[in-house]
């Protein structure tokens, strides 16, 4: 006899049940909450004793989840028993309203009945088109399913699904958002303009700022490194190109000044139009890598230092015996330099045993050392170079180990052990080094008698050593410095060493010569002084030369007066006939007699400025400054200011740091050096373009002020006398007039405020002049 439900229905009590389940799947923290409600919902609403719950899990199988009244036994017997599979469209419940009749269930019906089971629905759990899984319901007799009560079924199926659904969702964010805030590697998302929109813990660990502070405004490159931001620039703007991603290694500037390096991988993020909408960057802390490095090529260099300075020669291979290093000392003794990496076991030409024999490569003590791993010793060869020459030597091969012993390469340190020469040959190839010496190079005995005397010195002296030899060293020696030679012998018998000793000495002619001389004492076996050696160098040259920068100067400071003087006079005649003119010029027109004057005086005022000038570099030179605390930024808002007020259609862009401390300098000064870039960049760029001005702090902290302009440039020849007084570069004077005093002023003042100008420029692409100022420890509100 079928159950009949129906009964049960109140059509005022579906919506209240409907509700209360929406209330408590809402509250549900976990999965199970939700099985419950639903499985409670539909016993009280439909009277059903019996129900499960079942999704697909990973391998697309149904199975069991939630369950009231089933058996394990049955539960194992139909799990994964489904009318529909994994990707199943428009699934619909199915009803089974007798068991006993349904052909489908014949195979599992004993196990249905068995557990009081007559009747049952497959419920569908889907969302959006995708099914999840199934509710089941249970009947104890067969049943007649009403509309009611599968539409009452399907709505807590959409409830159900969508709260499964819902806590998938919640579940893999918390999941994505704990991974984010514990990921080991910093992660950090940016907009468009590079402004932070997200960062992870780590990120603001790795650069050393909070997440209020990277979140407040600041942008990727404001906290990387200076050195870095154009890289990294060129980059971010291969993303706007259409890039998908790049890797950069840089550095970031944290807020205590310290650095620390990064491998920095960006992505892009894009809109549905393929529009930039920000990145995503990953950056991990290289900074213990970099600095492993740094030490790595530092001992690297080191080692390389080391064999190079050796007297003798050295060379290493790695375990396949190819050669990887070696010094100078022994490419001189191979006669040849052997490819790194390519040629095995030693570096010479040709080897032969002590006998004239030849020796295999592959049999040198290099080769047996590694194939044996054992030092080699007591092994004499007789190398070849390449032109035909032998040298005898003593090879000391010796294996490298790792750390577990293994091999890893060898050293080898070549002695060279050739005694063809005699002793003859060598006094005989010293005498020969001595003679064709440009120094003079001379001996002589504790009573200061000449007993060697060399080509070198005869160049110098005019005397032959036959002329020379057996007399007095004071014969060099002018009157007024006899007693030179008294204190130079004291020296030499206390066995001390006299270097570069300037002084004046006596040609054979009469004529004087300067000279630079180092006298060492000469030992016997037994360690006595018995005489000097001298070596002395003509100075000639050098002493013109010095007195030609002497002179140069002299000239140049006669100069300044003389224009000084000559100037100051016309100075005063024009400005006093232009003055004449303008008060009793009734004898011409109106016109013309304004534009003279106009004229007498323009022409007075830019010669009273080249006098200003001139004097203004005089007395820098003098040291005649009185600096005070001052305020850069007032100073490059007032210059801007007066630039403007003479060329009102000129562009200028400013970029000032808050941070930038007061300088010490002088005000009038400081503000003259602004004048004069903002006036070159405005006349030596085209009108059309804009000229840009930066005030920051330099790496040392000091004020720095930059101006760029975009016009004509310079050549690297054009730079090296920029800053020379009068120089003018050609295309300049095709641009505009001037005396070339400028730039000399400009550098001469930034000089004697202990600051620096310098200036980067490109033939028509422009220049930037840079100057800094030392900073003062005063306060910013004491500033000028």
């Amino acid at each position: 006899m079928a159950t009949d439900v129906r009964s049960m229905l109140d059509d005022r009590l579906l919506p209240d049940s409907l509700y209360q389940l929406t209330q408590k799947v809402a509250a549900a923290t976990r999965p199970e909450d939700i099985y419950e409600a639903a499985l409670l919902c539909l016993r009280d609403s439909l009277g059903v004793e019996k129900a499960s719950i079942l999704l697909f899990d990973d391998d697309g199988v149904m199975r069991f989840k939630a369950w009231v009244d089933l058996s394990s036994e049955y539960r194992q017997a139909v799990e994964g028993h489904s009318p529909w599979q994994v990707g199943s469209i428009g699934p619909k419940p199915v009803l089974v309203a007798d068991v006993a009749a349904e052909p489908s269930l014949s195979p599992l019906r004993n196990v249905i009945e068995a557990e009081g089971i007559r009747a049952l629905a497959f419920v569908p759990l889907s969302i959006g088109g995708r099914l999840l899984g199934k509710f089941m319901l249970y009947y104890p007799q067969p049943h007649d399913f009403s509309v009611q009560e599968i539409l009452f079924a399907g709505a807590v199926a959409s409830h159900v699904a969508f709260a499964i659904d819902q806590q998938g969702h919640r579940d893999q964010q918390a999941h994505l958002d704990a991974m984010f805030s514990s990921a080991v590697t910093g992660i950090a998302e940016t907009d468009a303009a590079g402004h932070f929109r997200v960062v992870n813990d780590r990120y603001c660990e790795i650069v050393g700022r909070t997440r209020q502070e990277l979140l407040s405004g600041i942008a990727i490159l404001d906290i990387t490194h200076p050195d870095d931001r154009e890289r990294n620039h060129e980059l971010l703007q291969t993303l706007v190109d259409g890039a998908g991603s790049f890797t950069i290694e840089k550095r970031y500037i944290r807020p205590d000044g310290s650095l620390v390096w990064v491998s920095n991988s960006v992505s892009a993020i894009r809109d549905e139009a393929g529009q930039l909408r920000g990145a995503i960057a990953v950056v991990s802390d290289i900074t213990e890598r970099k600095q492993t490095e740094a030490v790595l090529r530092q001992s690297e260099q080191r080692y390389q230092d080391l064999v190079g300075a050796l007297g003798l020669a050295v060379y290493t291979t790695d375990a396949q015996g190819r050669i990887t290093l070696y010094n100078e000392a022994a490419a001189e003794l191979w006669g040849r330099r052997p490819e790194l990496l390519k040629e095995l076991w030693c570096g010479s030409w040709r080897m032969y045993d002590p006998d004239g024999g030849p020796v295999p490569l592959e049999e040198c003590p290099m080769a047996v050392a590694l194939k044996e791993d054992r030092a080699v010793r007591d092994v004499e060869l007789m190398v070849e170079k390449p032109d035909g020459s032998r040298a005898a030597i003593l090879p000391y091969p010796t294996p490298l180990h790792d750390a577990s012993g293994a091999v890893i390469g060898a050293i080898n340190v070549l002695v060279d052990i050739t005694e063809r020469k005699k002793a003859e040959e060598e006094a005989l190839y010293k005498s020969a080094i001595v003679e064709s010496s440009e120094d003079a190079i001379i001996s002589k005995d504790l009573n200061g008698i000449i007993t060697s005397w060399n080509r070198g010195a005869e160049k110098i002296f005019g005397y032959t050593a036959d002329e020379i030899v057996g007399r007095s060293i004071r014969v060099l020696i002018p009157a007024d410095r006899q007693h030179e030679e008294e204190e130079v012998l004291a020296h030499v018998r206390r066995g001390e060493v006299i270097q570069n000793f300037e002084t004046v000495r006596v040609r054979k002619d009469g004529s004087s010569v300067p000279i630079s001389v180092t006298i060492s004492p000469v030992q016997d076996r037994d360690g006595r002084v018995i005489g000097a050696s001298k070596i002395a160098h003509d100075i000639t040259d050098r002493k013109l030369a010095e007195e030609t920068v002497r002179q140069s100067i002299a000239l140049k400071d006669q100069f300044l007066g003389l224009v000084s003087h000559e100037l100051r006079t016309p100075i005063a005649t024009i400005y006093g006939n232009g003055l004449l003119l303008l008060r009793r010029g009734d004898q011409l027109q109106p016109e013309d007699k304004t534009q003279a004057l106009t004229d007498i005086v323009s022409e007075a005022g830019k010669l009273q400025a080249i006098i200003e000038n001139l004097l203004l570099i005089t007395r820098l030179e003098a040291g005649r400054l009185e600096p005070e605390p001052l305020a850069i930024a007032p100073l490059v808002d007032e210059a801007i200011a007066e630039f403007h007020r003479t060329s009102p259609d000129r562009q200028v862009a400013l970029q000032a740091d808050a941070d930038v401390p007061p300088a010490i300098g002088q005000q009038t000064l400081v503000s003259l050096v602004l004048r004069n870039l903002l006036g070159n960049a405005g006349k030596y760029s085209p009108p059309d373009t804009t000229i840009e001005v930066r005030l920051r702090c330099n790496e040392a902290g000091w004020p720095e002020i930059s101006v760029r302009d975009h016009g004509i440039g310079m050549d690297k020849a054009d730079i090296e006398n920029l800053f020379v007084p009068f120089f003018r570069t050609q295309r300049a004077r095709l641009y505009a007039k001037g005396m070339g005093l400028g730039l000399a002023v400009c550098n001469r003042i930034v000089e004697a405020h202990g600051g620096a100008l310098t200036v980067q420029s490109s033939l028509n692409e422009g220049s930037e002049f840079v100057f800094s100022l030392p900073p003062t420890e005063s306060d910013p509100a004491d500033a000028v």
